[in-house]
């Protein structure tokens, strides 16, 4: 069968399939005159690779702020509470209406090492996956991975919260085997030394799961579980390559924009929650937090002149409820008797909402 005869929109002028601008006229071949327009101020030794490149990016500067917050002790551990500013995935928080944190939560660490390890393995997989599917569509099967992994988790620790009760979750690693999922299903369709491939790709699936469930915590194998399938289904769905200049290629450019907006979004919302206070509240400091929120005296609530010390004890209701997850019901009735004494500082619609998910939540009855 003869190839197709490829021209640009723009002028007419013969093209070939993988040419990124039209020789002719310059004009951008690969999605969107939006796209084109940003691919200008990219450096070209980053555009080989580019997806794996923007996802390192984009989990190295929540670890950098973190490093920036609380120095070398990041190394080794990072405190949840902290984990939690800048946007891991929580079922209390969530429950208030904080969904971004299904987004956010894909791009930060519990430490250095577990860092590198995603860091390596971005790496190491990133640009296989771009090759098989090409780099739009292997950055959507990451986020979509990661976000259907977090989402699927937070549905699993309400149904079975003896095992999963107060879990922190963040990582890189539920998209990492989203995109071991996708290359195991996508190699099928990639041509036949893609084979190889995907013997290469089950087998670091299934060492990657041993080695998890001797050394990590039942929640991240759930999390590796979940990414894989969410990638197979998609490396099923998505066709590999990229595709021919037109319509299709169009779209996949507004998705690839769409779910970097989406990554945007969720972190300068995650932002506005973390002007409230600060990012490094010491451990010692969350008892006396509590006893602040849950047992502190109401009449500063309806005195004009304490109102500096009301705001203080909200605060506290705040960070109690990220600090101690078996307190989220205390906090949140406590947060509709304050909101009934000062409506001009809290919602009480809002905060009689929070207290119906949380008393009708599996979690409030452990």
């Amino acid at each position: 069968m003869a190839e197709e005869v490829l021209v640009c929109p723009k002028c007419g002028a013969l093209i070939s399939k993988n040419l990124t601008r039209c020789r002719q006229c310059k004009h951008y071949l690969m999605g969107t005159s939006f796209e084109g327009f940003l691919a200008k101020f990219i450096p070209e030794k980053y555009l080989q690779n580019p997806t794996t490149n923007l996802l390192i990016l984009m989990s190295v500067l929540p670890m950098l702020l973190i490093f920036l917050t609380i120095g070398l002790k990041a190394i080794l551990r990072i405190p949840a509470f902290t984990m939690l500013q800048v946007g891991a995935s929580f079922s209390s928080l969530i429950l208030d209406g904080q969904y971004w944190r299904f987004v956010t939560a894909n791009f930060v660490h519990f430490n250095l090492l577990h860092f590198i390890m995603n860091f390596v393995g971005l790496l190491s997989l990133g640009p296989l996956i771009e090759e098989m599917f090409d780099f739009k569509k292997s950055y959507l099967i990451f986020l979509i991975s990661g976000i259907f992994t977090f989402i699927g988790f937070y549905f699993i620790e309400f149904y079975m919260p003896s095992m999963f009760f107060g879990s922190v979750s963040g990582g890189a690693s539920a998209g990492l085997f989203g995109l071991i999922g996708a290359g195991v299903a996508g190699a099928k369709k990639f041509d036949f030394r893609a084979l190889d491939l995907r013997k290469s790709l089950i087998q670091l699936f299934i060492q990657n799961l041993i080695f998890g469930i001797i050394i990590l915590p039942m929640g991240s194998n759930v999390l590796h579980l979940l990414g894989f399938a969410s990638g197979y289904v998609l490396g099923g769905l998505f066709p590999v390559k990229t595709p021919l200049p037109g319509p299709g290629r169009t779209l996949l450019s507004i998705s690839y924009l769409l779910g970097i907006l989406v990554v945007i979004i969720s972190f300068a919302l995650q932002s506005q929650d973390m002007k409230r206070y600060s990012m490094n509240v010491p451990e010692e400091h969350f008892e006396s937090h509590f006893e602040r929120c849950v047992n502190g005296d109401l009449s500063i609530y309806q005195a004009n002149e304490l109102k500096e010390k009301a705001k203080e004890a909200i605060i506290s209701c705040e960070i109690t409820l990220r600090a101690y997850p078996g307190a989220r019901l205390y906090v949140a009735k406590r947060l509709v008797e304050i909101a009934d004494l000062a409506p001009d500082l809290l919602n009480k619609e809002k905060q009689l909402k929070f207290l119906t998910r949380v008393e009708n939540s599996p979690l409030a009855r452990r």
